[in-house]
């Protein structure tokens, strides 16, 4: 082979060497398109802490095509609509999912689709029982993300310590709200390991019927605020609940309107949901990709129990790994 032979040989084998690493490497030159239904004002943080993931991870700002409405409200028509428009009209690469709702909407709407949609939820409380997944380790289908994990024990073992009082706890929830219902048969699971403390679920229809059950409590109650999307924040029974002397706790929801809440961090939650999305933008199934849990953290709000005249036990405090001051 004459020298001439030999370079065109070697430039050949060095063109597909480069061709094939190309074709390897994940294309950061081209746009991604990445969708988001948000359904709640209060986990916007989720979003934030999704973007700073993948930020970390080198994915400039030019490399990503954020679409993004905006958190559309619990309204299920709405939530349904945005989730078809990004992945029918939009055809988004990945679709993040903030919320039970948007979740089974995106996994139904895909399921139509001849190649699905990549979609990755967080948070989520139990997306197996929702039907989204297959199990946690192996979820199958499209659909991968970070899930909160059942904490409702602890929940109320944390309630229970920091109001060691309590005879009785009571929590509201909306009957036609499956994340409220499914939440509160995970609490009422929990009373066996907490007897004689009894506990009791009212449903309600709106803040203002919950509102109009306070002065019914007996004395020694607590309340456990837990998310129900379709009351909203419930702030002003949480903040009337407190002025009446009532011992107000939260199960994944902000302790801004409570005493105390064990809840995740819907920021770190969204981290952690990005390390799952580039994984899912290098190419790998997301029916492989185990569905992780987010860490809990209890944390106390010591300006609301100096404002409605809580005494505090410092020894919790330093139990809190979060104190609003």
């Amino acid at each position: 082979m004459n020298a001439i032979a030999r370079f065109c040989f070697a430039s050949s084998v060095i063109f597909v060497g480069i061709v094939i690493i190309a074709m390897l490497k994940p294309d950061k030159e081209k746009a991604v398109k990445i969708g988001v239904v948000n359904y709640l004002p209060m986990l916007e943080s989720t979003l934030i802490g999704f973007k700073q993931g993948l930020s970390d991870l080198g994915y400039a700002e030019d490399q990503v095509q954020w679409l993004y409405s905006g958190a559309i409200g619990p309204d299920e028509h709405s939530v349904e609509a945005e989730a078809a428009r990004l992945i029918n009209q939009e055809r988004v690469d990945l679709l993040l999912t903030i919320g039970t709702l948007p979740t089974v909407f995106a996994k139904q709407l895909t399921q139509q689709q001849a190649k699905p949609t990549p979609v990755i939820f967080a948070p989520l409380i139990n997306p197996v029982g929702a039907g989204i997944i297959k199990t946690l380790d192996k979820p199958g289908g499209n659909v991968t993300g970070v899930h909160n994990g059942n904490n409702a024990e602890k929940a109320v073992e944390w309630l229970l310590t920091l109001a060691p009082k309590t005879n009785y706890f009571f929590t509201f929830y909306h009957p036609d709200d499956a994340v409220s219902v499914s939440i509160v048969e995970d609490i009422a699971f929990t009373q066996q390991f907490f007897y004689p403390v009894i506990f009791r679920s009212i449903p309600v229809e709106s803040e203002q019927d919950a509102l109009g059950y306070l002065h019914r409590l007996p004395t020694n109650s607590s309340l456990l605020i837990t998310p129900t999307p379709s009351l909203g924040s419930m702030s002003l029974l949480q903040q009337a609940a407190l002025a009446q002397g009532v011992f107000v706790a939260g199960y994944n929801v902000s302790a801004t309107y409570t005493l105390m809440s064990y809840s995740v961090d819907w920021y770190q939650q969204g981290y952690q949901a990005s390390l799952l999305a580039d994984r899912v933008l290098q190419g790998i199934d997301p029916s492989v990709i185990s569905v992780e849990a987010a860490e809990s953290y209890l944390s106390f709000n010591l300006a609301n129990a100096h404002a409605y005249s809580f005494k505090v036990d410092p020894k919790f405090l330093k139990l809190s790994d979060f104190i609003i001051r």
